[in-house]
């Protein structure tokens, strides 16, 4: 599509992307190939906004449009279900955040079964098993309250996840190799660490959140590197 090829050359969907797929959901409302773009639209464009309110708006667009068709077979709609799933959580209290969560990854694992060389899929999974392995006490006494079995995985799991993105990836994924260096961090594997802290700072910057990425690795960079 047309829409695909503007989103690969820019750093962000247009706003007239957003309001272009809006409609189109409206003219073809059963079509799900149309409305994992508008997930994805809708991914791109709450960046152009600091209100945290109109972002929730169009996050919750976004997820509303997707829960038509969550019971098909569509390894995009998933996956782009699953990240508007993980933004919204972030602005929900602690107990329903961890619910969301396990939401978050159940469709994950759909869309990684259907597509299960996906990269991105892959970063994914990593997340949730970074964020879980990285609970408080506090936080995984509040999951019992909610879950017979809580959420569970490890470090060694998350690494695992954040390796095979790096596999199937098809250019350098900042993010990824940072929580790659995190999980490794988090183990007392600093050489690891280092060795894709390295890579993160001698990659180009394009976007912002790849500046931001590259700032983060700097300071951590600084302050590991001592542990070797």
């Amino acid at each position: 599509m047309e829409i695909d090829a503007q989103e690969k050359k820019e750093e962000q969907i247009e706003e007239g992307t957003y309001y272009k797929l809006q409609d189109l959901t409206k003219l073809h409302p059963n079509n799900v190939d149309v409305i994992w773009r508008f997930a994805r639209a809708c991914y791109n464009y709450i960046n152009h906004f600091s209100d945290i309110e109109h972002k929730k708006k169009i996050i919750s667009e976004g997820l509303e449009a997707c829960e038509q068709f969550i019971n098909v077979e569509n390894a995009d709609l998933h996956k782009w279900y699953a990240i508007l799933i993980g933004l919204h959580g972030e602005y929900l209290p602690l107990a329903e955040r961890i619910k969301n969560g396990s939401v978050f990854k159940n469709h994950v694992m759909i869309a990684l079964k259907l597509r299960p060389n996906d990269s991105d899929l892959h970063h994914l999974l990593g997340r949730f098993r970074y964020e879980i392995s990285n609970l408080t006490w506090f936080e995984r006494k509040v999951a019992t309250t909610f879950f017979s079995e809580p959420p569970n995985a490890s470090y060694e799991e998350a690494i695992e996840s954040f390796e095979q993105a790096e596999e199937f990836a098809t250019e350098p994924h900042l993010e990824n190799r940072l929580f790659l260096s995190k999980s490794y961090i988090a183990i007392s594997k600093y050489e690891k660490a280092i060795y894709w802290l390295n890579e993160i700072c001698q990659q180009p910057v394009v976007t912002k959140q790849d500046q931001n990425v590259q700032s983060e690795a700097k300071k951590l960079l600084q302050t590991y590197s001592s542990y070797l």
